[in-house]
């Protein structure tokens, strides 16, 4: 019966001793490969000790089943020797489940206290699409980990929030929505001042796109070079990804084209206005035809001017 006993305990020692391996080299590979989110590398960190633990577990079982199987008789001393690996698993078996438990429990801190400060921020880069302002410098961060994700954060979405404010800044400068004014008409008969605002608003447009991208490519930089932990970095980089997806598809969606086609209605304006030289004037502020036809025509454009801008 003991040698029944001792051969089962040594089959499973092996199997306890495999397992640990097995999991002790697959955390150790996944981890290596730096691409885990917070809640998984948590869990292999966990995995990378208990496969350790097995080990161990399973070398004890192994050694109290050989002294099983070795042993003639009871004696005191051999009572002694058995008693001693029995003691040692009970020992190590306690300090693992308390090693185990502190680990999880500070891995579940941090990474809510990452997550935490993670939806902080990205409500904050909401309201400063919406109000065109940028974010204010983190002057306390929160301690560890989630306290290095909001500076990063911070850098990052300002420095993605760039481009549309200087975009908004040199649009305003040009004045467009004033083009048509009619002091500008008077003072600019030849349009050339007209055709020169529209030939800015497009380089602007156009200016706006490369700082996008070049701004994109500077924050997938940042995030790599960040001093922060390889599960976290990957889970910055996708959000950053999605939101970089969502400032380029703007740059580029239903409103971006409604104001490109702006611009081309302002532009068969003003070519209109250039085709009917000498045909029209401004007088006490307002713009008069000599023509009907071609006030008609004019306040056909007009009217398809101000449909695109509702």
């Amino acid at each position: 019966m003991k040698k029944i006993l001792g051969y089962a305990l040594l089959v499973a020692s092996a199997v306890l001793a495999l397992r640990g391996v097995g999991m002790f080299i697959s955390s150790l590979v996944a981890m290596g490969q730096q691409q885990l989110a917070p809640e998984e590398a948590g869990q292999r960190g966990l995995a990378l000790i208990g496969g350790l633990l097995l080990v161990a577990l399973g070398y004890l079982l192994a050694r109290g089943a050989w002294h099983r199987l070795r042993a003639p008789a009871a004696t005191a001393e051999t009572q002694a020797a058995a008693g001693l690996p029995r003691t040692w698993l009970v020992g190590i078996a306690a300090v693992c489940v308390v090693g185990v438990g502190w680990a999880w429990m500070k891995g579940q801190a941090e990474s809510g206290a990452v997550t935490a400060s993670m939806h902080k921020m990205s409500a904050a880069f909401q309201q400063a699409v919406s109000t065109g302002q940028p974010l204010p410098p983190v002057t306390q961060p929160s301690p560890g980990e989630a306290g290095k994700i909001e500076v990063l954060m911070t850098t990052t979405y300002n420095r993605l929030l760039a481009p549309q404010g200087q975009y908004r800044a040199a649009m305003a400068e040009i004045e467009l929505p004033k083009l048509l004014d009619p002091d500008r008409l008077q003072a600019d008969p030849s349009l050339a001042s007209a055709r020169a605002m529209i030939s800015k608003a497009r380089e602007i447009r156009a200016g706006y796109q490369t700082q996008l991208d070049a701004a994109i490519a500077a924050i997938r930089r940042d995030v790599q070079a960040a001093d922060v932990k390889d599960g976290y970095k990957r889970s910055l980089q996708d959000a950053f990804d999605k939101i970089a997806e969502q400032r380029k598809a703007g740059a580029g969606g239903a409103a971006w084209t409604r104001e490109e086609q702006v611009l081309g209605q302002l532009e068969a304006v003003v070519n209109l206005l250039a085709a009917r030289q000498g045909g029209w004037q401004v007088r006490n502020r307002k713009l008069e035809f000599r023509r009907q036809a071609d006030l008609d025509a004019f306040n056909a454009q007009m009217k398809t001017l101000v449909a695109l801008g509702r």
